[in-house]
């Protein structure tokens, strides 16, 4: 279950920062019901290489999904920045310089 502090982040902007990560495997971006499996490229057993999440109402996905996979692709950045200008959220304490 999703925590409700955490904001909800758009799926179809997880699905263009998988796209563009370059790991996904070619059609490796099966969707059936609200149900999404992504299929990574590699050597390993398929079941190694499968990430599975389930949209949320509105077409959004839980903020732990969305951290996990930009983690294991490489786009936390990304996301961070996406949850900063459509969700004004920051995770964790940071510090600004005084302008």
């Amino acid at each position: 279950m999703a925590d409700i502090y955490y904001p909800t982040v758009s799926t179809a902007f997880i699905l263009a920062c998988v796209k563009a990560s370059g790991k996904l495997e070619k059609d490796g971006i099966i969707k059936i019901g609200k149900t999404t499996n992504i299929i990574l490229a590699g050597p390993q057993a398929i079941f190694k290489r499968t990430c599975t999440f389930r949209e949320l109402e509105a077409g959004e996905l839980t903020y732990e999904n969305a951290t996990g996979l930009a983690i294991r692709l490489g786009f936390m950045g990304k996301l961070l920045d996406w949850l900063y200008e459509h969700k004004n959220w920051k995770d964790g304490a940071y510090l600004e310089k005084a302008v």
